[in-house]
């Protein structure tokens, strides 16, 4: 089958969420759109590259303001789909993290000043933008010897409480206070977690998946049922075991990560991961029913310190180490090498960040709708991940000289394609097929539209 016909079987689950065929349709045709054309991927853009300049452009912009269609529901399908591509597992493997979007519009809803994550770490820096939270479903692919592909599957706002201005009175600082508890980014983490677990099969438990951001006691104390976190640790936690002797629960004998990965009256373990492009061996210790007194109060945690793994800049050249990681999580069924190997791909989600931002132009529409500010990003995420999963269902996970077309002289042999390839194969589908280029609603001629695209 062909990659349009995958695309086209993907999108048709999430019929069910629209309540008009032609809003489907609509929405059929701006995804394509959006995987296809070249330039800023504005909305005005898109109708452009449809062919549609000369007609009304109402019903495109109400598509993502007022037309009636349920966009939580299609990021549930997309989940079902990509579970049909997870292996057998003891768990669910979902990555979580922020991400920002640049604004410039100041009367963006959902805007804010926030931290650059572009600036330098010895100047930090702000930016006018908004803030999403997004889960991406990690599918091993070792098997293959290729890293971890993460697929998309929630894109939520996650948006700043607004400060009080100067002539605010106590009410409004107290209420500022209370939204700011309620709303608070790790809160709505938890929210979302719980939404796709409700969504899914309840027989499985989910493995949150985050960096250091998620370790706190927000999300350990909300944690769903049948959902577990493993999260990245500072090195200075205070942990503790329980005590045995008094009436006091927390025992006052405390130690931190770091003060194991010193311990040498505690072994080293070892264990195989698949990191950096290669199977590698990894030196843990594990440390189980620990307290984090400040962070999870009575929750039992298990503590997996990671020994600094080496690599080489060049062949020849001396080992150079990264730094030592230390996990804390909640997950005490798993096999170690599963938590370390979920961890390591817990990486695909920053791909997908820069895969979205850099190659779809996420952000990039100016909406000032609060519907359609949260609504075209989902749309974007959707996209992208009807294209990740097509290509896998019809070409594998490896990348085929003879399924692609030929990469450019500066290319280095990789063994996945990239995105830029899947949006090549897809475009010399709709070249070759122009039956395909009617379905998603693209009435132009292609050449005219891409002229320097084609060949």
């Amino acid at each position: 089958m062909l990659v349009v016909e995958h695309m086209k079987s993907i999108l048709e689950t999430m019929r069910i969420h629209f309540k008009q065929k032609r809003v489907f349709d609509l929405f059929q045709s701006h995804v394509a759109s959006n995987l296809e054309m070249p330039g800023r991927h504005t909305i005005s853009n898109t109708i452009c590259f449809k062919g549609g300049e000369n007609k009304d452009w109402c019903r495109e912009y109400r598509l993502f303001s007022t037309s009636h269609w349920d966009a939580q529901g299609c990021m549930d399908s997309i989940l079902q789909e990509a579970l049909k591509e997870l292996p057998v597992m003891s768990f669910i493997p979902v990555g979580i993290d922020l991400t920002s979007l640049r604004k410039h519009g100041k009367r963006i809803p959902f805007s804010s000043y926030q931290l650059d994550p572009l600036s330098p770490p010895f100047c930090k820096g702000l930016m006018w933008g908004q803030r999403f939270l997004h889960a991406s479903l990690l599918i091993p692919m070792h098997e293959y010897n290729l890293p971890a592909r993460g697929i998309p599957i929630k894109l939520e706002i996650a948006p700043f409480v607004k400060k009080p201005g100067k002539k605010a009175t106590d009410e409004d600082w107290e209420k500022y206070k209370q939204e700011r508890k309620l709303r608070n980014a790790n809160i709505q983490a938890m929210k979302l977690v719980r939404k796709l677990s409700d969504s899914c099969n309840k027989e499985k438990r989910f493995l949150m998946i985050g960096d250091g951001g998620f370790c706190n006691r927000h999300c350990f104390e909300s944690l769903p049922e049948k959902v577990d976190l493993l999260t990245r640790c500072r090195k200075d936690a205070k942990l503790c075991y329980q005590n045995k002797v008094g009436r006091s629960f927390y025992s006052s004998d405390k130690f931190t990560p770091e003060e194991i990965r010193q311990n040498p009256d505690i072994a080293y373990q070892k264990t195989r991961a698949f990191y950096g492009g290669d199977w590698q061996e990894i030196e843990y210790k594990d440390i189980q029913n620990v307290y984090w007194q400040r962070g999870a109060q009575k929750r039992l945690l298990r503590l997996i310190v990671i020994k600094p793994i080496p690599y080489r800049k060049t062949g020849s050249g001396y080992d150079n180490y990264r730094d030592p990681c230390y996990l804390l999580t909640t997950d005490f069924n798993s096999n170690i090498s599963e938590l370390v190997q979920s961890y390591f791909n817990r990486i695909e989600i920053e791909q997908n960040h820069r895969d979205l931002k850099n190659n779809l132009g996420l952000g990039q529409a100016q909406v000032w709708s609060e519907t359609a500010v949260e609504r075209h990003p989902q749309m974007i995420m959707i996209a992208y991940s009807t294209l990740l999963l097509s290509i896998l269902r019809a070409f594998g996970p490896t990348r085929n000289a003879e399924l692609y077309l030929p990469p450019p002289k500066w290319y280095r042999g990789r063994l996945r394609p990239t995105i830029e390839d899947m949006k090549r194969r897809v475009r010399q589908e709709l070249t070759s097929y122009p039956i395909w280029r009617e379905y998603y609603g693209i009435h132009v001629p292609w050449e005219r539209v891409t002229p320097n695209l084609v060949a």
